[in-house]
């Protein structure tokens, strides 16, 4: 007597969903077996090799966007100390002093990320020029944040 699913080799069939997840391999005749995959996570199959002008562009562009949000972040480092010694007798500098720290921290982490990713990328041998360049912007538009933050406190101070 044949039960439902098994082959006339006794062997039942196991659909390739429950297959995947026992990690058992697949019939082989249903054209689903899983690729294999080593201990890393690593599949066999090739990945697609990088055109080597592409990969020169990503580095250069990478390098340059690090270069300039390295200026950028630099400058905004400066900026931030000069905004921390307030020329006002008196005045609560609390908010200018939160201002001033949250804008050292972002400006640190947005460079260490934007920097942190692209060295993985390149390691990996994928595209990264996009982190250098997304942190070039971050850096920028937290810079102006925080100006406006520091300018508005001062204007408070003032009036």
């Amino acid at each position: 007597m044949q039960m439902l699913g098994d082959r006339r080799d006794g062997v039942p069939d196991i659909p390739h969903a429950v297959a995947h997840l026992l990690m058992m391999p697949a019939d082989p005749g249903s054209g689903l077996a899983p690729r294999r995959r080593y201990a890393d996570g690593m599949s066999t199959a090739a990945r697609p090799r990088r055109r080597p002008v592409l990969a020169v562009l990503d580095v250069a562009v990478g390098a340059v966007a690090l270069l300039f949000g390295l200026v950028l972040g630099l400058y905004a480092l400066g900026t931030y100390f000069v905004f921390s010694s307030p020329r006002c007798s008196g005045c609560d500098t609390g908010p200018l002093a939160v201002y001033v720290i949250v804008g050292i921290g972002l400006t640190v982490l947005i460079y260490g990320l934007g920097l942190g990713f692209f060295v993985v990328r390149m390691i990996q041998r994928r595209y990264g020029w996009y982190f250098p360049v997304a942190a070039l912007v971050l850096l920028y538009a937290v810079f102006f944040v925080i100006a406006a933050l520091v300018g508005a406190w001062y204007k408070g101070v003032s009036s």
